[in-house]
């Protein structure tokens, strides 16, 4: 699938074209999504769950999120932790939704050890494409 912004690319299409573009995008993305925890669980067998970033409120329909400015250009990355969502709960794995402005402070809180909570206070401090954050490689399992 290619990195285009479809709800905002909607905008330029009449709108039952950027509809059906929507539609198929997302069907594709929850195909993606089952495909990827498929190949996550075959690595790590016991998933206590997941923790996707909370997702605003969003009109209702994909032709208002098109019509309307905030909304399409959040609605991809709604439409793709929807995705995996549904994904990891179709596996009954538990979903937890976090805020990103209060989970490293959330962390940090409950953390115990002094070389954690330096570890999360750096956490966070560059950012990837279309806001992901890219975290060190420590963080990362070897």
């Amino acid at each position: 699938m290619d990195e285009t912004l479809h709800h905002h690319e909607g905008q330029l299409l009449p709108i039952d074209r950027a509809v059906a573009l929507v539609e198929r995008v997302r069907v594709s993305a929850e195909r993606h999504a089952v495909l990827a925890l498929d190949a996550v669980a075959m690595v790590m067998p016991h998933i206590l769950g997941i923790a996707l970033r909370r997702c605003p409120q969003l009109p209702p329909t994909i032709a208002e999120r098109i019509k309307d400015y905030r909304s399409r250009n959040v609605a991809d990355w709604v439409m793709y932790r929807k995705a995996l969502a549904s994904a990891a709960e179709a596996r009954r794995w538990p979903i937890h939704w976090y805020d990103a402005k209060k989970v490293l402070g959330l962390a940090t809180r409950r953390s115990t050890s002094r070389t954690s909570t330096r570890n999360f206070s750096k956490c966070g401090g560059q950012s990837g494409r279309h806001g992901t954050r890219i975290t060190s490689s420590r963080w990362r399992r070897p």
